[in-house]
């Protein structure tokens, strides 16, 4: 090795460290429990605006909780601050995943 440049090592990378779990809320809709977990961030739009930060929150049945039924967008950081009326209405206008 050249005594040139910078000595750079890399850490090797661990494949087995779990990732941290998605953030995720309980709602009651017609007597099913739904679980909404927030399952991405993009951001959308063209224009001399700028683009539009977004967040999907899936909702699956509480029975089979790795199922996502519905997906929603929302604007990011609003997951955390929904009210329980407001994400029922969100699961009402949520589109279903087939």
């Amino acid at each position: 090795m050249s005594s040139d440049g910078p000595d750079v090592s890399v850490a090797p990378r661990n494949e087995s460290a779990p990732l941290a779990p998605s953030p995720t809320r309980q709602v009651e809709v017609d007597g099913v429990v739904w679980i909404a977990t927030l399952s991405g961030r993009c951001a959308a739009g063209s224009g001399a605006l700028g683009l539009g930060m977004l967040e999907s929150i899936d909702f699956a049945n509480a029975s089979a909780p790795d199922r996502t039924m519905r997906v929603a967008l929302v604007q990011r950081s609003r997951f955390h601050h929904l009210f329980d009326a407001e994400l029922i209405a969100l699961f009402a206008t949520s589109k279903i995943v087939t």
